[in-house]
């Protein structure tokens, strides 16, 4: 399957976040934006999925490929030595007329190192050279290890805009 409006990974943007991974990790790091999906790419999302998500949060493959047949996607990984560092998914929301960019999945095996606030800086500024106007995000104020999600986002610029019954919150920021 070809993922319509993948990146180049030669873009400025990815490769000034790849250089900001070499120096915050120490060691050599690559980013891998496929084109086309796969079982052995998906097998790389399980991967991180495992370690970062409890199981009710986890997605089949189905339910990936569904999420690719929205418009740009961008499916981010950051490897070292064949293992998956981190896991970024977004795509366009529709009506595309809204100009609003979703990030679906933000994983990093490392925490507290910076590697999701250089992963969310790197995608608001594609974000916007798009001429996306708002990145929204669904999260929980704490997950499943203590992390305060919602602290995270808000440090971020991320303002809460909705929470439902369950407790998911939605997130959005401005891009301009």
């Amino acid at each position: 399957m070809r993922i319509r409006g993948q990146s180049s990974g030669d873009e400025p943007v990815w490769r000034k976040l790849q250089a900001s991974f070499s120096e915050t990790l120490g060691m050599d790091v690559r980013l891998f934006l496929p084109t086309d999906w796969s079982s052995d790419i998906y097998t790389l999302f399980q991967q991180l999925e495992q370690v970062s998500f409890r199981p009710s949060l986890r997605y089949t493959n189905a339910e990936i490929e569904e999420r690719l047949k929205h418009r740009d996607v961008l499916l981010m990984y950051l490897m070292s030595d064949n293992i998956v560092e981190g896991v970024m998914l977004c795509y366009a929301v529709r009506p595309i007329a809204n100009r609003v960019y979703y990030l679906d999945t933000l994983a990093v095996r490392r925490k507290g190192l910076g590697l999701g606030k250089l992963m969310i800086g790197a995608l608001l500024e594609w974000a916007s050279q798009k001429d996306y106007l708002t990145l929204r995000l669904d999260t929980e104020e704490i997950n499943e290890t203590g992390h305060s999600l919602l602290s995270f986002y808000t440090s971020l610029g991320f303002v809460k805009t909705d929470e439902d019954d369950s407790g998911d919150i939605t997130m959005e920021k401005p891009l301009r």
